[in-house]
């Protein structure tokens, strides 16, 4: 009998992890470094370093909010991001970025406006909206993409 793994980024302290396939949410999987939690359920805030780190190594999905403190739609966003997180938990990391903290980002990514999301697998972009949307079209987005 043959496993399956899938590689991830523990979202405390960097390190790559490996995880044995199917995850599932109840064995609560840790880090061999840290000992943390490698599911999360909440959008994780991530600079410039630890989103190329997310790019570079992690295998699971990725969607990326991209927001500055000054924009309200990107406020409303921020607890759907938080929805998103527990929702696909095993299948998707969520990750978001202040572009005002770390303006390199948007030249980096080709952002054009706040709020604007991506969705990646294994540092491939699949897809990208920009400007807020309710959490039923966030979620019907991410089925259609992943």
């Amino acid at each position: 009998m043959t496993s399956s793994y899938l590689s991830t980024v523990c979202p405390h302290c960097g390190t790559r992890n490996r995880l044995a396939l199917p995850i599932v949410p109840t064995d609560q999987p840790h880090c061999n470094k840290c000992r943390k939690r490698l599911i999360t359920d909440r959008a994780l805030a991530v600079d410039d370093g630890r989103l190329r780190s997310f790019l570079r190594q992690d295998e699971l999905s990725l969607l990326i909010g991209f927001w500055a403190p000054g924009c309200a739609p990107c406020k409303m966003m921020m607890p759907l991001l938080d929805q998103a997180a527990k929702k696909y938990a095993t299948s998707l990391r969520v990750l978001k970025i202040n572009t005002a903290e770390f303006p390199a980002t948007i030249k980096t990514h080709r952002l054009r406006a706040v709020p604007t999301l991506i969705l990646v697998h294994k540092g491939r972009e699949l897809d990208r909206v920009t400007g807020a949307m309710d959490g039923a079209r966030l979620m019907r987005w991410i089925d259609k993409t992943t």
